[in-house]
């Protein structure tokens, strides 16, 4: 099952099954993964993947949703992943 008719047909589950049923089913089509899962509102996956021992790639077939700011004091672009 493609991870893009996966996410349709959990979309058509009551609520509180969709992250059940996703989170068993990504398991299953790729056993050499790991699946992270929180609710933690102060969990920062950027910063957490920013220490260089795991990789965060953008996957262009996912509608990706990201944050672009202008920092006017450092001058630079700030860019924060919403939905990725």
């Amino acid at each position: 099952m493609k991870t893009e008719k996966l996410v349709g047909e959990a979309l058509r589950l009551p609520t509180n099954a969709i992250s059940y049923v996703v989170s068993h089913k990504l398991a299953v089509m790729y056993p050499e993964k790991a699946l992270l899962e929180t609710e933690d509102w102060a969990f920062d996956l950027q910063n957490y993947f920013s220490e260089k021992i795991y990789t965060l790639t953008d996957k262009i077939s996912i509608h990706n949703q990201i944050n672009i700011n202008w920092d006017t004091t450092e001058k630079q672009i700030l860019k924060s992943v919403e939905n990725a």
